[in-house]
């Protein structure tokens, strides 16, 4: 009956927190979609293998992902509904509160294995949540978050796949490498498309793999057996078989991650995309990553440090095994490849870069999961002083709470490149469609679609050259069953069309 108990509030929990991620990203910061690439990935097919050649190879995740998430919401949410704009808003909120949930709960799940205390557990939680929303804040307006993106497609081609890999290396850490067939079989998956998905998010498990393949080893080398040294080559060769047998065994998964990323990253380098940029900003890209670090809020970094100060020292009084030791050094080395990839990633294809919020939600994974755990080991018996290790954690969310005091609807940046407000953006969606239905009911084989007027040479984000016979605009609604044909569209800035949408 107690156990019942327990498990029904431990699922109360998980609903709640569902609820919450649902409620933010389909009202507070709704994912609304806008700009062409947008538009152009709600429709967009694909086969879920690398292509050799094409504009992104091994973009798979994302391109399967966005589509079919967007066809579901179509065919399901929107006929109840009768809003296909906001059937997408509520379809996207749904997937990133799942994919958010499923990491918590990970997360809650990994830090109850390592401390006996349940306040540590799920105050370390609550922690991983709220620094999430803070650590970026440095203003009173336009703030980024770290599960945030600049579009619609962005969050499902960097912040989505980065999550679903932070998922995977806490479940593989929780487990141990304890993994059964079945599991592995999951994992297999999931590896699959978290490296086949893009090369920002992907190295949270290269760089995973990579490490604990190199631990291991170093593992085997130091304990090696003590009648290895016989010298008798029979016997050598016979311990070098089976030490190899063992590597092999023992990391068949990170090898398998391994070398999907080699081939992902061979694959993209030969990319349409790759061919495109110009340059290697080395300098540029140090100096971005220096400056958002220094932006970092400086109350979140001091809501850390109060926890981590205590554990320090009670770290220092338990004097742990090595086994404690090497799990939060471990977790904490795969932060340098990491960002040593992303340095040079971004010093190519621009160092901007380096400074998105789903990017350094990727550089900040490991240092922080280090710290998390470290917390976790240094206070896993504080039975003696519970209520001091409560207000201790009361008082870093407290901190945090205070960032987000100032909250306004203009708080957090909205998801378009242009920052309009998301009714704005949803109010011109529904003239596009509005304007190609009304095309298609007159029988039209060709249209011009009137959208707002942008600063940028092509026009974008309503690019000029998402016309033609295969518009991306008609293409997807065809997709999604709303018109029957394609239309051939000319896309015409519109300066009427700022007016009538308030856009200066």
């Amino acid at each position: 009956m107690v156990g019942e108990l327990k498990h029904n509030k431990r699922w109360l929990v998980y609903v709640i927190t569902y609820i919450f991620f649902f409620l933010f990203y389909w009202k507070v910061s709704p994912i609304m979609p806008f700009d062409t690439d947008d538009w152009y990935y709600m429709g967009y097919f694909r086969y879920p293998v690398p292509m050799w050649g094409d504009w992104n190879p091994t973009r798979i995740l994302p391109e399967m992902m966005m589509p079919n998430v967007s066809l579901l919401a179509a065919t399901v949410i929107f006929p109840v509904t009768g809003d296909y704009i906001g059937s997408m808003v509520i379809m996207y909120a749904a997937v990133m509160a799942v994919i958010l949930t499923v990491l918590c709960v990970e997360l809650h799940k990994l830090f109850d294995s390592i401390t006996s205390s349940k306040i540590v557990s799920a105050g370390l939680t609550c922690l991983w949540i709220c620094l999430h929303f803070t650590l970026l804040v440095n203003a009173y307006s336009d703030n980024t978050w770290l599960w945030s993106s600049i579009t619609a497609a962005c969050y499902f081609y960097y912040t989505i796949p980065a999550i679903l890999n932070e998922i995977v290396v806490v479940y593989m850490l929780r487990k141990r490498n304890r993994i059964s067939k079945r599991g592995w079989l999951f994992l297999a998956i999931m590896g699959y498309f978290g490296i086949f998905s893009n090369l920002f998010p992907a190295i949270i498990l290269g760089a995973y793999a990579g490490i604990e393949f190199l631990f291991h080893i170093s593992r085997i080398i130091v304990n090696k057996e003590s009648n290895s040294i016989h010298i008798n080559k029979n016997r050598i060769n016979r311990n070098n078989t089976g030490l190899l047998t063992r590597v092999m065994k023992e990391n068949s998964y990170n090898i398998y991650i391994i070398i999907l990323f080699l081939i992902s990253v061979y694959f993209e380098m030969y990319g349409g995309r790759a061919s495109g940029f110009e340059g290697f900003d080395l300098i540029g890209t140090l100096k971005k990553l220096l400056d958002t670090v220094l932006a970092y809020n400086k109350i979140v970094i001091c809501s850390c440090l109060i926890i981590l100060f205590f554990a320090i020292y009670k770290y220092i009084k338990i004097r742990p095994s090595r086994n404690d030791y090497t799990n939060w050094i471990r977790i904490l080395s795969m932060t340098f490849p990491v960002v040593l990839f992303l340095v040079l990633v971004c010093s190519k294809t621009g160092s901007w870069y380096i400074g998105r919020a789903d990017v350094q939600l990727v550089i900040l994974f490991f240092p922080l999961l280090a710290v998390f755990v470290f917390i976790a080991n240094s206070l896993r018996d504080i039975e003696e002083r519970p209520k001091q290790v409560c207000m201790l954690f009361l008082l870093a969310i407290v901190l945090n709470i205070i960032v987000l005091i100032p909250f306004n609807e203009k708080y957090y940046k909205p998801t378009n490149i242009s920052l309009l407000n998301p009714e704005v953006c949803k109010k011109i969606d529904e003239d596009i469609v509005t304007q190609i239905l009304d095309a298609e009911n007159q029988g039209a084989l060709e249209m011009e679609l009137h959208v707002p007027k942008f600063t940028t040479d092509d026009n974008w984000p309503m690019a000029t050259y998402s016309g033609g016979s295969v518009s991306r605009f008609p293409y997807t609604l065809w997709r999604h069953g709303l018109i029957d044909s394609g239309i051939y569209i000319t896309v015409v800035p519109d300066e009427d069309k700022n007016i009538e949408f308030g856009i200066s």
